[in-house]
């Protein structure tokens, strides 16, 4: 990290219209002194438990408390950024802002000098498909590069294109995010594959970085309730923010809304390709018969003198667009065509459309599946693969956020599902008893019980499943966690509770 005085600090606010005063414990000014424009900081920072002398604080967020600023300053912080003036600290100054997240933003790329630049910085948006399409191109791209491709994912995180660990968000925090791309460029990385949640660009986590290759998938309500986003509205606003940052974007043709963001985009002047099923289209696939048991489309690109066919091993035909989108933003970023037939073909995804299989009857399928488009993508492939099976779901929908899809789930579980368990996912402060009752209540007509504890839950459904009932388990795929009242408390992951009760029943046998 690089050092920053406090007169680049001051020129970054105004140069991004963010900076309104200056306000010290005597006097409200414009300008800083001589003195103050040569003082450095080494470090920046938003939490009071790690500041010294020569930090920077920034104080943000909702749940942000004056004693948070107190603790601060008593640990040394001199200057502090706020949207929110507080009782002046004879001991800092602070330098008020319109926007202390988006002020945090543009500050913590500065730090770490811009490492989006140094970088083919490759994002995905929309509600579906995002992380399928991540690890796609993860794949593709590392044919191209010898695996110097980053991977920020809402399942996995790595910077050096080697070592995984599990991800806290999806986009992380505009500090954090910066120190990792730099991290990423230290590690010799030339791509960076990342995910976009709506909450990024509300949080304006990602306002002070650019999108070199980018991509938008569909759209759909999810993620609306108290903490998240207040209706569809908003939701949908806040996805749409990725446009003005990204260099190229695609656009799904197949999703809803299109028309109206091809206006917005033509009215912005932003670069972008549609990707579609016309063959008109610069980018256009078809889905093709199925080659060896594998799902097969053709596709083609601008720049390709004909027509390639690609085919992947992960199961569902939804898969196949999610494809067809990593396979435009390799091509665009230089890929071969053997480079993505390779990739495509190598990719499996951690806890999406996994199986496992049962020595007699129908696997069962465990997936991430956490919303209405992925779910009823999953639902309405799976009916349409199985049709003679007795499909049965296990599903739970989370307390505070996602509100939405209790009714969703609803509705998905009386149009495709024979029975359904409804348990537990991720409830928080709510009781999941209700949030089940409310899910029951859209599918009165088909048979479903509540068993709270998911580990019982999924043991019933697939002890009692005979060779006729394939059971599907959507949610949680691998997580390792289960959010209960304020604490992230250990779960063993949907997958390997499964895995756990197949081999016990075959061990019977």
């Amino acid at each position: 990290m690089a050092t920053m005085t406090l007169g680049q600090v001051y020129k970054i606010l105004k140069e991004n219209k963010l900076l309104k005063e200056i306000v010290t414990a005597d006097a409200w000014r414009h300008h800083l002194t001589p003195e103050e424009e040569n003082i450095s900081f080494d470090h920046i920072s938003s939490d009071s438990r790690q500041v010294g002398e020569n930090t920077l604080f920034v104080c943000k967020g909702m749940n942000f408390s004056s004693e948070f600023l107190d603790q601060a300053v008593k640990s040394g912080v001199r200057f502090y950024v706020t949207d929110r003036l507080p009782e002046v600290k004879k001991e800092a100054c602070a330098l008020v802002v319109t926007n202390s997240r988006k002020a945090l933003a543009f500050l913590s790329f500065a730090m770490y000098d811009h490492p989006d630049s140094k970088l083919t910085v490759m994002a995905i948006g929309g509600t579906k498909g995002k992380t399928t399409t991540a690890y796609f191109l993860k794949n593709i791209m590392d044919r191209v590069n010898g695996g110097k491709t980053a991977l920020l994912s809402t399942m996995e995180t790595t910077l050096d294109g080697k070592n995984y660990q599990k991800s806290l968000l999806t986009t992380p925090e505009s500090i954090d995010l910066a120190q990792m791309l730099a991290e990423c460029v230290k590690n010799g990385m030339t791509h960076v594959v990342m995910e976009t949640s709506s909450q990024a660009f509300k949080m304006d986590r990602v306002a002070a970085m650019r999108f070199s290759i980018a991509s938008f998938l569909n759209i759909s309500p999810d993620h609306i309730g108290e903490n998240e986003h207040v209706d569809f509205e908003d939701y949908f606003y806040c996805k749409r923010q990725m446009f003005p940052l990204s260099d190229f974007l695609f656009l799904n043709g197949a999703s809803d809304y299109v028309d109206f963001i091809k206006e917005e985009l033509d009215d912005a002047g932003n670069a972008y390709a549609l990707l579609g099923k016309d063959e008109e289209l610069a980018y256009h696939w078809k889905e093709i018969d199925d080659r060896e048991g594998l799902l097969s489309f053709s596709f083609k690109g601008q720049g390709m003198d004909e027509a390639a066919d690609f085919s992947i091993k992960m199961p569902g035909k939804f898969n196949l667009q999610n494809a067809a989108i990593a396979a435009s933003m390799a091509l665009k970023a230089g890929a071969s065509v053997k480079a993505i037939r390779e990739g495509l073909l190598a990719t499996h995804v951690p806890g999406r459309m996994e199986v496992v299989e049962r020595s007699a009857g129908y696997p069962i399928i465990v997936d991430y599946a956490h919303n209405r488009l992925s779910c009823e993508a999953l639902c309405a492939d799976l009916r349409e693969r199985y049709p003679k099976a007795h499909l049965t779901l296990v599903i739970g929908a989370p307390g505070k956020r996602g509100l939405s899809r209790r009714k969703d789930f609803g509705i998905i579980i009386k149009a495709y599902m024979d029975s359904a368990i409804l348990t537990a996912e991720d409830p928080a402060d709510t009781d999941p008893v209700d949030i089940a009752k409310e899910i029951q209540s859209y599918c009165s007509d088909v048979p479903t019980k509540i068993i709270v504890d998911r580990e019982e839950a999924i043991r019933q459904a697939i002890e009692g499943a005979d060779e006729n009932t394939l059971v599907i388990l959507a949610g949680k795929g691998r997580d390792n966690y289960q959010e209960i009242g304020s604490e992230r408390l250990a779960y063993k992951g949907d997958l390997a509770i499964a895995q756990e009760i197949v081999a016990a029943l075959e061990k019977k046998k």
